[in-house]
């Protein structure tokens, strides 16, 4: 699969400019534009050992107590640790991504609403001059779509799959293409960044997917400073109402034939499997296991199938 490098933000936007692509035509992917790893190497760990700082060797960070490779400024600390899996996270990888690339502008702009409806009612897109960790953070997109004041934040995306950027999210949010992030591989359950550094960890639609949440909330808790927030959204397995059509029966007829188009459109290219390992019927086990490292509960808001927690370490 064809990737693309952000070098020349401006060039790029002059290239998109000149194309315009049917909505069922393949999305085009991008690295993300990305942090030089000497620039916060300081605050790197090899995972388990959060002590202990790295070094720069080559194309790879090192202690004693293992190596990391690094590739387009991302460092790898799964292959290394993990190559016995390595074969399933790359075929899982190149799922995801097919994923990513038959997404439709339809379903981006559809998602949008809530988005924006959590960045503001939660109050975490107002964020300024903070440290934000984002652990399971996919494409990084959320760092200009959810936050309003991305280029005050130093962002960290934390994932164990290379996604790489929607070139929608490009056209919609061009701080995503100005802004440089730092892009780091690694599990939830042991982050690879030393303590109390993170002003905020931040889980979205992910923690579902942990192997082990409550690792994760620990290890979160040993990241951020004093008096830093936890903030994790997701949402529930519960029924809930399907958001309701304004359109007449023209207007249902022409959804019914969108439907099908999407549907052949994305069979071939669709994860086919669900990769869930929670299924969260109410926030009850989370809470338990926020309150029980430690941390205070601000917020607890269910809404349809959704929730939010925000928590303070004190």
């Amino acid at each position: 699969m064809e990737k693309r490098i952000i070098d020349n933000p401006a060039q790029m936007y002059n290239a998109m400019r000149k194309v315009h692509k049917n909505v069922y035509e393949p999305a085009e992917l991008y690295e993300q534009n990305r942090r030089e790893v000497k620039d916060y190497i300081e605050n790197l760990r090899y995972p388990g050992y959060p002590d202990e700082e790295l070094k720069i060797n080559g194309e790879s960070v090192e202690n004693e107590h293992g190596t990391a490779e690094i590739q387009n400024d991302v460092v790898d600390f799964i292959n290394k640790r993990d190559s016995h899996n390595a074969e399933k996270w790359s075929e899982l990888n190149k799922q995801f991504l097919n994923y990513h690339k038959s997404l439709t502008i339809y379903e981006i702009i559809n998602g949008l609403a809530s988005n924006n409806y959590l960045s503001i009612v939660s109050g975490m897109g107002d964020l300024q001059h903070k440290v934000v960790v984002d652990v399971g953070a996919g494409t990084g997109h959320v760092y200009a779509s959810f936050f309003r004041h991305p280029e005050t934040i130093e962002y960290y995306l934390l994932d164990p799959n290379l996604r790489l950027v929607h070139d929608f999210f490009l056209k919609m949010y061009p701080k995503l293409a100005l802004h440089k992030i730092a892009h780091i591989l690694s599990y939830a359950e042991q982050l690879p960044l030393k303590s109390e550094f993170a002003d905020v960890v931040m889980s979205i639609s992910a923690i579902d997917h942990y192997q082990d949440y409550e690792k994760f909330i620990a290890e979160a808790y040993r990241v951020l400073k004093q008096d830093g927030v936890l903030f994790i959204a997701s949402h529930l397995d519960i029924a809930h109402a399907r958001p309701s059509s304004h359109s007449g029966n023209k207007g249902k007829f022409v959804s019914f034939l969108e439907r099908i188009t999407r549907y052949i459109y994305l069979r071939q290219n669709r994860v086919g499997h669900d990769d869930h390992t929670f299924h969260f019927e109410n926030t009850d086990p989370i809470v338990h296991c926020i309150q029980k490292c430690g941390f205070t509960i601000v917020d607890n808001v269910m809404y349809d199938a959704n929730f939010y927690i925000k928590a303070v370490k004190k």
